[in-house]
């Protein structure tokens, strides 16, 4: 009779066991979404300056993303009249949360991330998201950071190192080949 118990106990424990490991996990899936709604929220209102319409953002289980007003109302993104660019700019957001809720800061490689963007949308997400101190690898064209202008010169101090691939021949014989220069389509640092 005593093994009946202790067998039934185990059981009971174990089952207990289970549904507190299943409230540990939701709540760290909450907890975790809503670092991650704070930090892509925050830098999407401060590099789009829609800051006057919305206060924050958040996602539902589903990832579906709201937009927060001031007086506590939710706008659908879908709803929220976002342009291409802005949408750039919150998936770029979203993998700067990443990188910054990850236990190791790995170097972040982009391609051609500001080429939807407006002028001052790419200087913001320059400043915001990719100078600001970790490691990154901007793959670019002169078309997005024009080597003539002043935005090249504000951020050249924050740049290590510039490389141009320069194709030369016909890329449909065998003699096409890419060579790789120091600089920043002639700009040098």
């Amino acid at each position: 009779m005593q093994k009946v118990q202790k067998g039934r106990d185990l059981n009971s424990l174990a089952h207990r066991y289970r549904d507190a490991v299943s409230q540990i996990k939701s709540s760290a899936a909450i907890s975790l979404r809503e670092k991650i709604a704070d930090i892509v929220g925050g830098l999407w209102l401060d590099i789009t300056d829609r800051g006057l319409e919305y206060v924050g953002m958040e996602f539902d289980q589903h990832w579906n993303c709201f937009l927060k007003k001031s007086d506590g109302s939710r706008v659908s993104w879908e709803s929220a009249n976002t342009s291409a660019g802005q949408r750039q700019v919150r998936i770029l957001a979203f993998t700067e949360a990443l990188r910054r809720l990850g236990r190791f800061v790995t170097p972040l490689v982009v391609d051609t991330p500001l080429g939807r963007l407006d002028k001052e949308v790419r200087e913001n997400v320059l400043e915001r998201l990719y100078l600001s101190g970790h490691q990154s690898i901007i793959l670019t064209t002169n078309a997005e950071i024009d080597p003539k202008s002043d935005l090249f010169d504000r951020i050249a101090p924050h740049l290590s190192r510039v490389y141009t691939l320069n194709p030369q021949g016909d890329p449909e014989s065998n003699s096409y080949q890419v060579r790789v220069s120091n600089d920043y389509f002639k700009r040098v640092l």
